[in-house]
């Protein structure tokens, strides 16, 4: 929040004095008028180096509703940019920056002040994130910090004077208005908020304001009433003034460089296919634990560089029976594995002489050393020829239709991270026409060291009745492990 007291709840209203400014707060709301001063009160979940943006002084009002926390500004282009390079200080992983057209006013809780912005500040957290996590498939409710810029008409043709940042990534959108329609167009307890964020726009398109109608005649009442409400609205707004200024500030941000852009199928999969090369040529190297479905636990390394793989499991038990140890190597010449078992005989553990068997180069391995490099989100390029589709998803990601270009006819549901050097976050591999997937990988929390990005914690699930096998990352570096690569190529040599 930005007043130097903790957040809580009041259960009656009360109205107290910090400094110069008077704070109230109503229920489990809080606000304040005018600048927050040099004392910010941080909460533990909020990112770094924000207290700047929160103390500027071109505050005129600030709120918070269940950790939901919104500063308002005032101010022309001076302000404004001074609040873009705060904004591009503050500790994000991703930095929006939402330029939108108008001369937007706030309401005071009880509703007696309306105060005129230019920014907004959305800093989602409490009790707000919470729920809003519980629905971030319907795109409406934020939950990362964004900064939102509203021009008016007194300084619309200075645009180019506005100081972009170059951490900061531009959109025309606060809502992804494809997300609005559907939630808008469904039966779900989400359609009158979906149709209140479809009214913020003073010049509805004609599908908009048909669905708008339509919803006008819901039996439901609060779907009605605001659907009502935003009829009113439109039929009363002078949309001359407002398209001009709509347009000008559309045409600045999709001209500008940082302007987001959804990536097209041929560049996610050349984006894919660049981090998996670039990981086997100048290395790469993970280790961990996992659970496979006969409950042992298993010590696992994955390494490559300069065209070589190998994946090593190893019991982390010494004293269990059955497969102890498995080893795979690849490279463009030759694909092996060796196995070490042991077992109890007359009385004492005995282990087995290494089994090593050799395939061709080709894709007999892929599934074998996919199932250790997918739950990592890595190594799909093997597998998939073509992406045909993509489409973002409210979080950021994208979700990613592909599909194989053998006599396999698989294809591929992927969720991928951007924001995470395209680490793939979950996938479902479907054999020609079937429902239920052949392959799952799910995964939860990233790892990433050295530009080298996975998941902590995944699992593989292989096969309709297939039993899960759970990983868990524990290091990951940049460069390949050697000693191991030539270790056992040593050992496959020998061999031969």
């Amino acid at each position: 929040m930005n007043a130097s007291i903790p957040r809580i709840g009041c259960l009656i209203l009360a109205c107290f004095c910090i400094g110069s400014q008077a704070q109230q707060a109503f229920g489990l709301g809080m606000e304040a008028f005018g600048p927050a001063g040099e004392r910010v009160g941080m909460q533990p979940d909020w990112p770094k180096n924000v207290e700047g943006l929160l103390s500027h002084s071109a505050r005129v009002y600030w709120r918070d509703v269940n950790g939901d926390d919104h500063s308002y500004y005032n101010g022309g282009i001076s302000e404004i940019n001074e609040l873009l390079a705060l904004f591009s200080k503050v500790g994000l992983k991703k930095r929006q920056v939402i330029i939108l057209a108008g001369s937007p006013n706030v309401s005071s809780f009880n509703g007696e002040k309306k105060i005129p912005y230019a920014a907004e500040y959305h800093l989602p957290g409490g009790l707000y994130l919470w729920h809003a996590k519980e629905h971030i498939k319907t795109g409406l409710y934020p939950t990362v910090p964004r900064l939102l810029i509203h021009v008016s008409n007194d300084w619309v043709d200075d645009l180019a004077k506005l100081e972009i940042p170059k951490n900061v990534v531009l959109y025309a959108e606060e809502y992804d208005s494809a997300l609005l329609m559907k939630a808008a167009a469904e039966g779900s307890k989400q359609r009158s908020r979906a149709i209140q964020l479809l009214a913020s726009s003073d010049i509805p398109s004609a599908e908009v304001r048909a669905l708008v109608e339509e919803a006008s005649k819901s039996d439901v009442q609060y779907v009605n009433k605001t659907a009502k409400l935003a009829l009113d609205k439109w039929s009363s707004a002078d949309g001359t003034q407002r398209k001009s200024l709509q347009a000008k500030v559309a045409a600045f941000v999709e001209a500008h460089p940082q302007h987001y852009k959804l990536p097209t199928p041929d560049e996610v999969l050349a984006k894919l296919r660049a981090i998996d090369e670039k990981c086997q040529t100048d290395g790469f190297t993970a280790s961990g634990t996992l659970v496979d479905s006969s409950k042992r636990m298993m010590n696992w390394t994955v390494t490559m560089g300069k065209g070589n793989l190998v994946i090593r499991e190893a019991a982390v038990d010494e004293a269990a029976t059955g497969r102890i140890s498995h080893t795979l190597f690849k490279n463009d010449e030759r694909m092996g594995s060796i196995q070490q078992s042991q077992m109890w005989v007359k009385g004492k553990l005995s282990k087995s002489k290494a089994f090593k068997s050799f395939e061709p180069v080709g894709k007999t391995y892929d599934l074998l050393i996919g199932r250790i490099l997918w739950p990592l989100g890595r190594g799909f390029t093997s597998r998939i020829s073509e992406i045909t589709k993509v489409t973002p998803e409210p979080d950021g990601t994208l979700f990613v239709e592909a599909k194989e270009g053998d006599g396999l006819s698989i294809r591929w549901e992927l969720i991928v991270d951007p924001e995470a050097d395209f680490v793939v976050r979950q996938a479902k591999g479907f054999r020609r026409d079937e429902v239920d997937p052949e392959y799952i990988v799910d995964a939860v929390g990233l790892f990433a060291t050295n530009d080298r990005s996975t998941n902590h914690t995944s699992r593989w699930v292989e096969g309709t009745n297939g039993q899960t096998v759970s990983f868990a990352v524990h290091d990951v570096s940049s460069k390949p492990d050697v000693k191991l690569m030539f270790d056992v190529e040593k050992t496959l040599r020998e061999e031969e």
